[in-house]
């Protein structure tokens, strides 16, 4: 009884904790082109869902059909009400929460680090951006499966009678998980891990059992590559592959190291974290011997914990889902917020471990300075619910949002063009005008500042202007088809009709979905 209600509680306080993102809107990050100007997601029709599942090259997100049939469902029922995304966000996450404590009860058979695991899972700010943010509707449906696939596999090493059924169920989650986000496919590496952890350890491992164990990840490993074929294929080349791949290395080693940081000093979070200029075309020092470090490090604490199972097991499976986006997905943005939520569960066990031991009866003999500890610990997650609640504030909407970034990063172009596009949207012409500006003084040749720029000039009536900027950005990346499309409007405006036709032509020659609607109506306008 005494369980229960410690998850009765725990559901509640995570529930309050994000509750403040309730009234939040939608952002100008992502939210358009996933969901309010996404037609895909606004009809819900046997027709409609078959093109979600059976087409991926998309060009302008992720292949995540089961999020957006999410958005489709919810959508069809309730409109663009944004209260409903993100109820259903933090609903989701309210599962997690109770499938994090289930599996790492399995994993250790005792309730208090699994019970503090949940907690910091629950409460930590980082994870405001998975929750908070409509969009990361992604992160939070395939932790879902991500979870129910590891517990599924579980109970099939535990119970041989049942052993191929919860196997098929396993199998069917993880499919549901990559059909949510790619970043599933880490799940065939962690059940590998979940085999050392119940077959001893590396002094002691049960090698026959671990090499029978690798057949049934064949299936697994499969869908893993068959999903990670899709993803690169949808991946744009050239626009942001602004850094070699040992610098690449040295950001992605550099980023392990941080978000471990960020995890246990949750401060000055933001949503957008730029990678240091560089200095003499080099990185700082810092990235430079990050590698050195992180490998110093990651094997000197395997040494050290190699026969303690728990700790062993959070290290590895932070190592195996952390990799995946610190190492392949290193581009602008130094780490990102949501890339911690599966992660962060390794990071949890252990600080849970030593906790949980650390105030136990046999370490700690005096009630009095036991209780006392206890006290400080529910201080602090008092403390992480407080910050997260006050977190999910900053998702209000794209102004608050890039507001909270620029406040922290005064030199990022992107987070004043981001907000400037918000207030173009508003009709604050002047401020969003004002942010633009400023985002190139910051980098002259800044593609989307220029853009963006030049349509706020289109909207305003300055054609010529407009038709200014929008040169300079086809002149900096001669395949951005927004710039193409927005001059085309401003040369219609100006009677310049061919040359509207002509960048009309060219964008649809870069993007075969442009429509020929208006290319049409223009050569009518000529005759």
């Amino acid at each position: 009884m005494y369980k229960i209600f410690l998850i009765i509680l725990l559901i509640l306080a995570t529930f309050f904790s994000f509750s403040a993102a309730l009234d939040n809107g939608f952002t100008n990050w992502d939210d358009a082109k996933y969901l309010t100007q996404n037609k895909r997601v606004q009809v819900l029709t046997f027709e409609s869902v078959s093109d979600l599942f059976t087409r991926t090259k998309i060009g302008y997100h992720h292949y995540v059909p089961l999020t957006l049939l999410s958005f489709s469902i919810e959508h069809h029922i309730f409109g663009f009400d944004p209260r409903v995304f993100i109820l259903n966000n933090i609903l989701l996450h309210c599962i997690n929460v109770l499938l994090v404590l289930w599996f790492v009860s399995l994993l250790c058979k005792r309730f208090d680090i699994a019970f503090v695991t949940a907690v910091l899972f629950a409460l930590h700010p980082m994870h405001v951006e998975s929750v908070a943010w409509i969009v990361e509707r992604k992160d939070v449906l395939y932790t879902l499966f991500y979870l129910g696939s590891m517990i599924s596999y579980i109970y099939g090493i535990k119970r041989e009678q049942n052993r191929n059924s919860f196997y098929a169920i396993s199998l069917l989650l993880f499919l549901c998980s990559l059909f949510s986000k790619p970043a599933a496919v880490t799940l065939p590496m962690v059940l590998l891990l979940v085999d050392f952890y119940f077959h001893g350890n590396f002094y002691d491992l049960d090698w026959k059992k671990i090499f029978s164990s690798l057949g049934n990840k064949i299936p697994f490993f499969m869908l893993s590559g068959l999903f990670v074929f899709v993803a690169l294929g949808q991946q744009k080349v050239g626009l942001f592959d602004i850094y070699s791949r040992m610098e690449r290395v040295m950001i992605g080693s550099y980023g392990f190291i941080y978000y471990v940081v960020k995890l246990f000093l949750p401060l000055g979070l933001s949503c957008f974290y730029p990678v240091p200029a560089k200095v003499n075309n080099s990185l700082p020092i810092l990235f430079s011997i990050a590698p050195a470090a992180l490998s110093v490090v990651l094997c000197a604490l395997v040494f050290m914990f190699r026969k303690k199972g728990e700790v062993l097991f959070g290290l590895l499976f932070y190592f195996v889902t952390i990799a995946l986006v610190t190492f392949i997905g290193a581009s602008t943005a130094l780490i990102s917020d949501r890339y911690t939520y599966v992660p962060s569960v390794g990071v949890f066990l252990i600080v849970s471990y030593f906790v949980c031991n650390l105030v136990s009866k046999e370490l700690i003999k005096n009630i009095a300075v036991r209780f006392s500890a206890k006290f400080l610990i529910f201080c602090f997650f008092v403390m992480l619910a407080i910050m997260t609640f006050d977190r999910c504030k900053v998702w209000k909407n794209g102004i608050t949002l890039w507001s909270d970034v620029i406040s922290k990063y005064d030199d990022v172009p992107t987070a004043y063009v981001n907000r400037g596009n918000e207030y173009g949207m508003n009709k604050e012409y002047d401020l969003a005008l004002a942010d633009y500006n400023k985002a190139l003084e910051l980098e002259p040749r800044n593609l989307v500042a220029l853009t963006s720029r030049g349509y706020l000039f289109y909207l305003m009536g300055k054609y010529n202007r407009a038709i200014d900027d929008l040169t300079r950005a086809v002149s900096v990346y001669p395949q951005y088809v927004p710039a193409y499309l927005n001059r085309s409007l401003s040369y219609e405006r100006i009677g310049e009709y061919r040359a509207a036709i002509d960048d009309l032509i060219k964008a649809r020659t870069i993007e075969p979905d442009v429509s020929l609607e208006r290319i049409n109506d223009l050569m009518n306008k000529i005759k």
